[in-house]
């Protein structure tokens, strides 16, 4: 018997935690327990990031984290919503920050595995113009539109 979280396709992974709705008591009662979780654990703090202050008409509507009292928490999201400052209509921002092998910015990004290494190297692989590497995840998930630019 295992005392692990587990997930049928990526094996151990740590319990996430979403608090049902948000407000300051909220957002300070969870930065004091992910802080007594790591202290507990002797890991080094998983920062909790939020963009402050936050654009005019945008507000934070989640925070979750991911870990227990035995692991520590090893990861963290913030939610935020608001109107698109580029096309109009709403738009929604999930920062997180985890530990490497954590997969929390995979699951919301709609990708697999704990790990996008392995679709960065093979999107990496790709003829791209000289001096410019475009990685581009896009065909890789329906949710996940990432474009990376690298000057090589």
């Amino acid at each position: 018997m295992h005392t692990d979280w587990r997930c049928d396709e990526d094996g151990p992974v740590p319990p996430l935690h979403v608090a049902e709705h948000v407000g300051a008591d909220i957002v300070a009662g969870v930065l004091a327990a992910v802080e007594k979780a790591q202290e507990a654990s002797g890991r080094p703090p998983v920062p909790a990031w939020c963009p402050w202050p936050l654009p005019p008409g945008w507000t934070m509507t989640g925070v979750a984290w991911a870990g227990d009292d035995r692991t520590g928490v090893r990861a963290t999201a913030v939610a935020c919503s608001g109107p698109s400052p580029l096309r109009g209509g709403p738009a929604d921002l999930v920062f997180v920050a985890e530990e490497p092998g954590v997969g929390l910015g995979n699951r919301f990004g709609g990708l697999p595995g704990p790990d996008p290494g392995a679709l960065i190297a093979d999107a990496l692989g790709d003829e791209g113009s000289p001096g410019v590497t475009t990685v581009d995840l896009t065909r890789r998930s329906k949710w996940a539109v990432i474009r990376l630019h690298f000057g090589l």
